[in-house]
């Protein structure tokens, strides 16, 4: 039996193709938008519709000097901003629990990071000696 999720618009498991698409992690305003630009224009000459993916934030990156995203305010803002300007519906990562409650309501479909399954702190907190 085939389950069909509906994100947004788009039914998920139905016979119509979609794309889920974005920068991994939220980068710039300005990186942001030219990639949900690029991706209206592939979606309407292709037809395909897209789920616009993001994470506000990165946890795991192999060093806590890594680039992890702009946090959750202003990560909910720029998705928001894409929501708002190109019609996607938007997914992205829940890494802490308390991010929870404020993600429905922007996000028409959250994923749950491994690190938040196993209702741990995020890695860079722990690596960085903040919690243990």
């Amino acid at each position: 039996m085939t389950r069909i999720v509906q994100v947004g618009n788009i039914p998920c498991g139905a016979d119509e193709l979609f794309l889920i698409s974005g920068p991994c992690v939220i980068e710039t305003e300005d990186v942001m938008l030219r990639t949900a630009e690029k991706l209206k224009e592939v979606s309407e000459r292709m037809k395909v519709p897209v789920i616009y993916k993001s994470s506000f934030t990165k946890d795991n990156r192999s060093s806590v000097d890594f680039y992890q995203g702009p946090g959750l305010d202003e990560g909910l803002k720029m998705l928001a901003r894409i929501k708002k300007d190109f019609g996607f519906p938007i997914l992205t990562d829940i890494h802490y629990p308390g991010a929870r409650p404020r993600l429905p309501r922007k996000c028409a479909m959250c994923s749950r990071s491994r690190l938040t399954c196993a209702c741990r702190p995020p890695w860079s907190q722990r690596r960085q000696g903040r919690v243990r």
